[in-house]
């Protein structure tokens, strides 16, 4: 078994090796038997020729790819070749591994316009420049030389610039003319279309700096691969405001700027490349940043007085600078904003500004001053402010009232308004026993008043209220409140009256109180004793029963000769009797109620015993 094993395992890498083989020795031989007899002219416009250009191209892009080792397994494939020796293969060998200087040599030495032609498109691939991969293509052209899409289609492939269409056109092209070459050119197609190119785009101004208002100069241009592209689209942003432009040949564009009353440190201006026209290119994008000059005024705002009493002047002053220059201003203004007041101040030739502002009469509180200049043209606003507190003094007033009054007597309230000790003028207003007064202060601040008390105030105390009211731009009122006892004589006698009148009905209501107590006390008693007597009258009736039921009982024993259990049991036997005896229903029923009669406590008459004992012996002897 192990010897078959090994044997299989022999087998199979013998046929390994011979597939590998064959695979390397057929391209091998293929192009050896293609081209060995039909290449005879290395400049003939043959399919030998085509296909070289296109494995040329191929080893090409594959080295701009980077896939170095796939290039050169090309390269020794067409070395490999029965034309091998053809000068004009060894030159392209030569060619792509000694780069431009080698090339240019070459491109002086010949004169056959389509190796010229092909010279050029080398040069260009080479050099990425795409002006001379179309020096190249019109060469072609004049050589009427069938591999112009071919090259065409090399120098796109190079540059990966120009339209889709193109590229299917020139690809068609070949597959019509030369179907052998299928494998090689779809292979070709999908590099073409899985790359993408990365544009240059670079924007600039003619000045790093401008003054607001100004016209600038925005221009650059977009490059691919250091070559201008042609009528690309590019739009500029500028502060929300879109322009679409169109470079000109040299892929160079511009566009003049106003700069707007826009009061930042700096713009920026943006460019975007947009690929309408070249589907194969990355979009990109630049911009460019330009100082924003204006000038900054500065305002130096001051007040001789930041406590203040409404209805009185202040002194507002400062200076204005712009870009610390002070001097020529004796054409300009600025505005000082109290209280959404606003008012237009000129300013002096040296910048400086004085204005006395009346303060209005308005709430204690702390307000602001402002001064500015708005934003206009080539200024910004700027702003400075100061605060003041708006007050009024506090005043005191004094006042003298009698301590005890009667009523029906005129009192007089009189006192003193005054600040700090000094006088005020003003008035008095005093509220005394529902009553409103009030008087003006003298000129040393005096005041007097003469109140009434009504002769039916009924209040022992009352409290007076005294306000004061002065300028009230400049004070503010004062408050005082006094007490005073009343006595009212009516109100003494009334009380006495009630007094005197309360006691006597007091022992009135009193006596009245013993009269009833004794009246119910007796009642009481007259209802004990009748009470008393009808419960005498019960027991000795219930006496008298009960000597009547023991006689009863006694007789009952003495008749019948049975005691009174024995006499209960006849009374149910009665009752069971009667039920079944209907005839004698009278007769039962009246013994029943006899008995019961007897028995309850009623008591019999002496004829109803009788009855009974007549009616018993009569039921007896049945």
């Amino acid at each position: 078994m192990v010897y078959l094993s090994r044997r299989y395992d022999i087998i199979i890498t013998i046929v390994l090796i011979a597939i590998i083989i064959a695979t390397i020795a057929y391209p091998l031989i293929y192009f050896r038997s293609y081209y060995s007899e039909k290449i005879a002219n290395p400049y003939e416009i043959t399919s030998q020729n085509l296909l070289l250009s296109l494995a040329y191209y191929k080893v090409m892009h594959e080295t701009y790819l980077g896939n170095y080792s796939y290039a050169k397994s090309i390269l020794k494939l067409i070395s490999n070749t029965s034309f091998i020796n053809n000068p004009e293969i060894n030159d392209l060998v030569k060619r792509f591994n000694t780069y431009i200087n080698m090339i240019i040599t070459q491109l002086n030495e010949t004169e056959n316009n389509i190796s010229l032609g092909y010279h050029y498109l080398e040069i260009g691939n080479l050099s990425y420049s795409y002006n001379l991969s179309l020096i190249a293509l019109n060469t072609l052209k004049k050589a009427n030389a069938s591999t112009l899409w071919l090259s065409y289609l090399g120098s796109v492939l190079k540059n990966s610039i120009g339209p889709y269409s193109y590229l299917t056109n020139g690809i068609n092209e070949i597959k019509k003319s030369e179907g052998n070459l299928t494998s090689f050119i779809y292979e070709l197609q999908n590099d073409i279309y899985e790359s993408k190119g990365n544009v240059s785009v670079k924007l600039y101004s003619n000045v790093s700096s401008a003054w607001l208002g100004n016209t600038t100069k925005i221009y650059g241009n977009v490059t691919y691969l250091n070559i201008g592209l042609a009528n690309a689209t590019v739009m500029i942003l500028f502060y929300n405001n879109e322009t679409n432009l169109t470079t000109n040949d040299s892929g160079n564009f511009s566009i003049n700027y106003k700069i707007p009353y826009i009061y930042e440190n700096k713009t920026c201006i943006y460019a975007y490349f947009i690929p309408y026209k070249y589907e194969n290119l990355r979009e990109n994008s630049s911009f460019v940043c330009i100082k924003l000059n204006y000038f900054k005024p500065k305002i130096n705002l001051n007040t001789n007085n930041t406590n203040v009493l409404p209805d009185t002047y202040i002194k507002i002053y400062g200076n204005y600078s712009e870009n610390n220059t002070y001097s020529n201003f004796g054409q300009q203004y600025l505005f000082i904003e109290f209280n959404n007041n606003l008012i237009k101040v000129r300013l002096n030739y040296n910048g400086t500004f004085s204005y006395n502002l009346l303060i209005p009469n308005v709430e204690n509180g702390n307000y602001t001053i402002k001064a500015f200049v708005p934003s206009h043209e080539l200024y910004y606003k700027s702003t400075s402010s100061i605060n003041i507190k708006v007050y009024r003094l506090f005043t005191n007033i004094s006042v003298i009232t009698p301590l005890i009054a009667i009523a029906g007597q005129t009192i007089t309230i009189h006192g003193k308004l005054f600040y700090n000790s000094t006088p005020i003028k003003g008035i008095i207003n005093v509220y005394a026993f529902n009553e409103n007064k009030s008087s003006i202060t003298n000129p040393d601040g005096s005041f007097s008043l003469n109140i009434k008390i009504p002769i039916y105030y009924m209040n022992f105390y009352s409290t007076i209220l005294i306000n004061s009211t002065a300028n009230e731009n400049i004070y503010n009122p004062a408050y005082a409140t006094k007490r005073i006892i009343i006595i009212n004589p009516l109100f003494i006698a009334f009380g006495i009256t009630i007094l005197f009148g309360g006691s006597r009905y007091a022992y009135a209501l009193n006596k009245e109180n013993e009269r009833k107590k004794k009246k119910e006390k007796r009642g009481e008693e007259i209802r004990n004793e009748v009470n008393r007597k009808r419960q005498n009258k019960i027991d000795l009736k219930r006496e008298e029963i009960r000597n009547a039921f023991n006689v009863f009982i006694n007789n009952v024993k003495t008749f019948l000769g049975i005691d009174l259990e024995e006499y209960m049991t006849l009374r149910e036997y009665f009752s069971l009797i009667k039920n079944k005896v209907r005839n004698k229903e009278d007769m039962f029923d009246k013994i029943n109620k006899l008995l019961e009669k007897e028995i309850y406590g009623y008591g019999l008459s002496e004829e109803e015993r009788n009855e009974l004992l007549i009616l018993l012996s009569v039921r007896l002897n049945d």
